[in-house]
């Protein structure tokens, strides 16, 4: 004799939200749970479980489906379940041509991991494509930063899967550099003694070119009367050098004779 269907709806646990999106691997989900349940629930109890879970969307456009399928489920007749399940999938299904206009706007890679845009990738193909072939591995490489194309292009594959899991490593492998330069090994910091060492290196090396600049500008630097000594006659070096013809004097100067600053031939001190 068949189970109640309460007794299955108890063993089933909680069925996952109906995933629109992906309608075949929500089917897959619930399909794992209808095989580990104790006791195995019937055709049934399976669409019952499946139909609590269908959106109104669905239920909407399935409606004269659902009216069979229900008095074939209340009366333990036919499979139910698989006649809702294959309803389902043919209204969910995109056709072909859609799915490739979906696979051609898919954006690059961005953020994720390769395999993780592989795995996108598959699951826009219409169902039952193959992807170990060319054609699936240039979708793939097209979305791919250059380095990774260079990578990938250079290496044989024998499948996608193959081909995403090397992607992975390379990518890998770029993400931890930037984390690997920043790292830096402290310096060990140096004594009171050895700063007191570098800072009298510095001293002595800045007086030293002090000193440099110093004599440098007073070599280049013509002479003056005034870096000039006074002569030994006690004149001052403007008499001493122009006598008469002379027209400054400096103290201390016991020049007497006539000057050019005068103008009429007399000494003006």
């Amino acid at each position: 004799m068949e189970p109640p269907a309460a007794e299955a709806h108890v063993a089933i646990g909680i069925m996952p939200t109906f995933f629109a999106e992906n309608p075949r691997q929500w089917f897959q989900t619930a399909e794992a749970q209808f095989a580990t349940a104790r006791p195995a629930p019937n055709n049934g109890q399976k669409y019952f479980h499946l139909l609590q879970k269908l959106p109104a969307e669905i239920m909407n456009n399935c409606s004269d489906i659902i009216t069979t399928c229900t008095i074939a489920a209340s009366s333990n007749s036919g499979d139910p379940y698989t006649a809702m399940k294959s309803a389902i999938l043919d209204y969910t299904q995109k056709p072909k041509w859609s799915c490739y206009m979906d696979l051609h706007s898919l954006p690059p890679q961005g953020d994720i991991r390769p395999s993780q845009l592989m795995a996108k990738l598959a699951n826009t193909l219409p169902h039952g494509t193959a992807t170990n072939n060319d054609l699936f591995y240039s979708f793939f490489m097209f979305r791919m930063p250059q380095y990774l194309r260079e990578v990938l292009a250079a290496n044989e594959y024998a499948t996608a899967r193959d081909m995403a899991v090397a992607a992975d490593r390379v990518w890998d492998l770029r993400q931890s550099a930037p984390a690997a330069a920043a790292y830096r090994p402290r310096e060990r910091s140096a004594s009171p003694r050895q700063h007191s060492r570098n800072s009298d290196r510095g001293r002595d090396s800045g007086h030293a070119a002090d000193r440099g600049r110093s004599q440098s500008r007073r070599r280049g630097r013509a002479q003056t009367p005034h870096d000039q000594e006074f002569p030994d006659n006690g004149t001052c070096w403007y008499h001493w050098k122009y006598q008469n013809r002379s027209k400054r004097c400096r103290t201390p100067c016991n020049w007497n004779g006539p000057d050019a600053r005068a103008g009429n031939g007399e000494s003006s001190r």
